[in-house]
């Protein structure tokens, strides 16, 4: 057979031998019109009778060199959906015994396995997309499609995990996962109603798809439709093919930009509560006297908002010592002496019906929420529409106190578990949106004091949990984006107050956002075609790779790791 046809004007196309393109040889010297299989293993000459393995892995060389031409910047677009017919034409297989799945141009996943029909094989099904692999490969329990498509439609490509190497290709488990990558599997000469942008992960040159904890959070999320956007063009190097020259960072600022996160906390007011702190912490007023001082502040003002952002001053001044300590800070102290008085009076809205609830709290409707993630967040944020107790949970938070902020594999779990509740209460609620709370403490050991005898004295000191808050809202058909709004540090002792105080502008722009977007929305049409499933526990831990490295580059944290 044939392979297939190439555009007339690239039938003569070759790469150059100078192009910045780890592949083949081959592609350099021979013209697009000849790139099948047979002329590539032809020009290796490792087409030997009893060579079936070689064959094998020379096909997979073959396919990851077809997959990075179709990912790369300078190959042209007839040429890119040229190789993407190519990587899905049967004639391009060679003997290679291994299932292979590919995202071709129709949105379908297809796979052949021509193993023996006495073992046993595993089928996985959704809305009529069917992939099928040998015995001793593990079931992957992913079901990535979409639930939306139909067999009189071009359904969307869905994402897809090679998760079935050859045997020979599989190293030792203490060998280092490969890096993912990002592959487009648009076709853009494919004519259909609506342009889609399909991402297929795949691992080079054969090997499982596997991804870690500490260094791969955007990857996982994107699993269930989350892009996650931080401050400071935070990125996965996967991502940077598709986010880069600052494009992240643009999506970002315009989100902002429509939720108006320009409001200001009064300049008179934000002085005088500095200045009353301040003589708290110079002991020339008492703890009564500054806390009353805050709360008489708030009749000057009339905005309920900056109210609220008072009455959190005052909470924090009555509970915070008057410098911090330096012994380690049990989570249950952690929560309800330092963080609960600095966010509960602000989300609480008896006006609205909302509450803010910390630690051993179930889900308002956990009835209702499918087992996608084990346990409950260590916050959340419920609004009674009709003042019953059947609430709506509007908002999340995880908390990791200060002995645990340099373990990232913990840290990232929270952040992924934030991601899948609040898209889970999306879907389940009709909201607009929902909110985030990342709550991480730091500990940090500042330097090492030589004393007599050659004793080395390590100086310990706690600094202020970061509190992280992010926005998720479906945005799009299957794109679910969480965005960072604010990152603050919150104060542990008095003395650190007056400068968390200078945060209240921000922190009054989360509440602004978060009380006009975190709601339920009937006015927003059907969408429900928009929605996507999450993963569940036991998909994020079928990719994950089973050893931990604290030392790995967290690409979502703020600070090195311990």
């Amino acid at each position: 057979m044939s392979p297939p046809k190439c555009h007339p004007d690239d039938v003569k196309f070759k790469f150059k031998e100078n192009e910045d393109l780890l592949v083949s040889p081959f592609f350099m010297t021979t013209v697009a019109s000849d790139w099948c299989f047979k002329n590539y293993s032809d020009w290796h000459g490792n087409l030997a009778s009893n060579g079936k393995k070689t064959v094998n892995k020379l096909y997979d060389e073959y396919h990851s060199d077809l997959v990075k031409i179709k990912a790369y910047s300078g190959s042209p677009h007839t040429i890119k959906g040229f190789v993407g017919r190519l990587l899905n034409k049967k004639h391009c297989g060679g003997g290679h015994n291994n299932l292979l799945i590919h995202t071709d141009d129709q949105g379908q996943s297809s796979g052949k396995s021509h193993s023996n029909s006495d073992d046993h094989s595993y089928h996985t099904q959704k809305d009529g997309v069917t992939s099928q692999a040998p015995a001793d490969a593990r079931p992957p329990p992913l079901n990535l499609t979409s639930n939306n498509t139909t067999s009189n439609s071009c359904p969307s490509t869905p994402n897809i995990i090679d998760t079935h190497p050859d045997a020979d290709d599989v190293g030792p488990s203490d060998t280092h996962p490969p890096i993912p990558s990002l592959v487009s599997s648009s076709d853009e000469s494919t004519v259909t109603s609506t342009s889609q942008l399909s991402l297929s992960l795949r691992a080079p040159h054969g090997t499982p798809f596997i991804v870690d904890m500490e260094s791969d959070s955007h990857l996982i999320l994107s699993l269930s439709s989350i892009l996650l956007l931080q401050n400071n063009n935070r990125l996965n190097h996967a991502m940077i093919p598709f986010f880069g020259d600052k494009l992240h960072s643009k999506i970002r600022k315009h989100n902002l930009g429509e939720w108006n996160m320009t409001l200001k906390f009064p300049g008179n007011a934000l002085l005088e509560s500095i200045i009353i702190a301040q003589n708290l912490y110079d002991e020339t007023t008492d703890r009564i006297n500054a806390c009353a001082s805050l709360l008489l502040l708030t009749n000057t003002i009339d905005d309920p908002i900056d109210k609220r952002l008072l009455v959190s001053a005052s909470q924090l001044l009555q509970h915070l010592p008057l410098d911090a300590t330096n012994i380690e800070i049990s989570e249950t102290t952690f929560i309800t002496r330092y963080i609960l008085p600095a966010l509960q009076p602000l989300f609480d809205n008896h006006e609205r019906n909302i509450r803010f609830e910390f630690s051993s709290t179930d889900l308002a409707d956990n009835h209702k929420r499918s087992s996608v993630f084990n346990g409950c967040p260590d916050c959340t944020i419920t609004i009674f529409q009709h003042q019953t107790d059947d609430g709506v949970n509007v908002g999340f938070g995880e908390v990791k106190r200060q002995s645990m902020a340099g373990n990232h594999y913990l840290v990232n779990w929270d952040l992924v578990r934030l991601a899948v509740f609040c898209k889970d209460a999306i879907d389940e609620n009709k909201l607009s949106g929902n909110l985030a709370i990342h709550v991480v403490g730091e500990f940090r050991d500042v330097k090492k004091v030589r004393v007599v005898l050659i004793v080395i004295l390590t100086v310990f000191y706690f600094l202020g949990p970061y509190i992280t808050f992010y926005l998720i809202k479906l945005h799009a058909d299957g794109l679910y984006i969480m965005t960072e709004l604010v990152r603050l540090q919150c104060p542990m002792s008095v003395m650190e107050v007056p400068a968390y105080l200078t945060n209240f502008s921000r922190l009054k722009n989360v509440i602004h956002t978060f009380e006009n977007l975190c709601k339920p929305d009937n006015n927003n049409g059907d969408i429900s075609s928009w929605r996507r499933d999450s993963l569940t526990s036991t998909d994020v831990t079928f990719v994950l790779d089973k050893k931990k490295n604290r030392k790995r580059k967290n690409t979502t944290g703020h600070y090195p790791s311990k």
